[in-house]
């Protein structure tokens, strides 16, 4: 804006303060509309795009003593680090503290950071179950 303002000092150009206001503003609405996508889907709480559900969902049934994966779901609160929650379905006597770091790291392997766990034996009745 500067060099805009020496220039109409100098040449009496004035038309160009209204060109480069139109420049300015046609490169803030593109920029603007290029986030405006990565925004919404923060705002909407995506899957964030780096996750794989389906490799999520069956590396979570190949950990030992699970059962059943239902109501899963990753969102990303800033862009950067993502988050997650699922229920998982396991019978009553398996170690559920081994359990959990297994589950942890497969998310982990998604680039999910904080992840809450839901265990439920094979004999509850979820009401989530088909989310």
């Amino acid at each position: 804006m500067l060099v805009g303002a020496i220039v109409i000092y100098i040449t009496g150009w004035h038309i160009l303060d209204p060109i480069m206001a139109i420049g300015i503003s046609l490169w803030i609405f593109v920029h603007g509309l290029r986030k405006g996508g990565e925004v919404a889907q923060l705002f909407l709480h995506s899957m964030p795009e780096s996750v794989d559900q389906e490799a999520l969902i069956k590396s979570l049934e190949k950990v030992s003593g699970v059962n059943e994966v239902h109501d899963l779901h990753a969102w990303s609160l800033d862009g950067d680090k993502n988050v997650g929650s699922c229920h998982i379905v396991m019978e009553p006597k398996d170690n559920t503290e081994l359990l959990k770091k297994q589950v942890r790291d497969c998310f982990e392997a998604q680039h999910i950071q904080h992840v809450t766990i839901e265990i439920e034996a094979v004999s509850e009745n979820c009401p989530h179950q088909n989310c």
